[in-house]
């Protein structure tokens, strides 16, 4: 995705960015994620935004060092409660302080926040 926020020439036929629209669709699963209070369910979403939570990293890191860093200490974190298995409480916990960062980083990149993390509780 480094690629993908800041490349305006791959715009849709709608006019709109397509890394952006990839940016916050992740975005908005790790929302639903944090606002879901199935830990099973959360965890697969989770896992479903791997892979993209990387690239929006790497382009957060091009405009904001810090907030790309909170970004992947807060995927880190979210990744060893899954592997521990820690209670579903505290795996929600990790993941609202995720959606949150994430947020953080669309905002960096000039991207807006998706409608879904309006819903968010206040990290902790």
């Amino acid at each position: 995705m480094a690629a993908m926020v800041a490349t305006a020439c791959a715009r849709s036929d709608d006019g709109s960015d397509p890394a952006a629209r990839t940016a916050a669709a992740t975005v908005t699963e790790l929302c639903l994620a944090a606002i879901d209070e199935q830990s099973a369910a959360a965890s697969r979403r989770f896992q479903s935004v791997h892979g993209p939570l990387h690239e929006l990293a790497d382009d957060t890191a091009q405009a904001d060092r810090t907030v790309a860093a909170r970004l992947l200490e807060a995927k880190q974190q979210v990744e060893a409660a899954i592997e521990q298995q820690v209670d579903p409480a505290d795996l929600r916990q990790r993941l609202i302080v995720l959606a949150h960062a994430s947020v953080a980083a669309l905002t960096a990149v000039d991207v807006a926040a998706p409608a879904a993390c309006n819903d968010l509780e206040p990290p902790p």
